[in-house]
């Protein structure tokens, strides 16, 4: 086995912990959930392009609404996305819409942003550590730089009891349903809603916008995925991890690869 062979089984390795974590979160799939995530992984069977930075912030200043995946796990898939909205240089505004929030929290969470209530006693009523569970740590840079920069804070999300592939597709629609709402409350601005990698998939919350937005609608979404284990191997096989952080999967979707 090569030093690189090695390094790659490394990295394999590290992947696969972290998945693990998150399952361990999430809770187990069934076939349908399987069937769920199959429908996101074919997203990178595509054929591919390197590209950069330079021409991914180019397409988000003609899009309507921006789509980035999050692995809830990871600190930093949410570190990239405050990186992503600070280096965003437009003069339109913008509306951040985040899945850690319930729709149903939304007038605490307008309290909150406007400085009306404390941090601890918004975690607290919106019941964070039960209903998200997620380090609070990780996704606090983001909330509090939409909170200095007077940025709009949106809810996007409604729990479920249990994980199921059904679960999943009802939250795209509830998901995709609040989306149209902020849009036509917003009909100026650009939307950045950060919601879990897999409910990108063309058939998930896309297309679900897309039915209640019309075909037009379409052209102005664009998808920014997130550390592709697939398409992150395939670059280090060819020894372009170091050179290549950006790849093209199409015209209305990107891949940012940090990791």
């Amino acid at each position: 086995m090569t030093d690189l062979q090695k390094w790659i089984r490394i990295r394999k390795e590290l992947y696969r912990q972290m998945e693990a974590q998150a399952k361990i979160r999430l809770g187990g799939e069934d076939a349908e959930l399987t069937h769920y995530r199959k429908e996101y992984e074919k997203e990178f069977g595509k054929k591919w392009q390197p590209s950069s930075r330079e021409e991914l912030f180019r397409r988000l200043q003609v899009s309507r609404l921006v789509l980035m995946g999050d692995f809830h796990a990871l600190q930093q898939s949410q570190k990239t996305h405050l990186r992503v909205l600070k280096n965003f240089d437009t003069e339109k505004n913008l509306i951040l819409c985040l899945e850690c929030f319930e729709a149903e929290d939304q007038l605490k969470i307008d309290k909150f942003m406007a400085g009306k209530t404390s941090e601890r006693e918004f975690l607290k009523s919106i019941e964070w550590s039960k209903k998200w569970g997620f380090p609070w740590d990780h996704f606090r840079p983001l909330v509090r730089w939409a909170q200095e920069n007077k940025v709009p804070v949106y809810g996007l999300n409604r729990s479920a009891r249990k994980r199921t592939a059904a679960s999943l597709r009802s939250r795209d629609l509830f998901a995709a349903q609040k989306l149209q709402s902020i849009l036509k409350l917003h009909p100026d601005a650009i939307l950045f809603a950060i919601y879990g990698d897999l409910h990108l998939a063309q058939g998930h919350i896309p297309d679900a916008i897309v039915k209640l937005m019309g075909p037009a609608f379409k052209k102005k979404i664009f998808r920014l995925f997130q550390n592709s284990e697939k398409i992150y191997f395939q670059l280090l096989e060819k020894e372009l991890e170091s050179t290549v952080d950006v790849v093209e999967l199409g015209k209305d979707s990107f891949c940012l690869l940090n990791v």
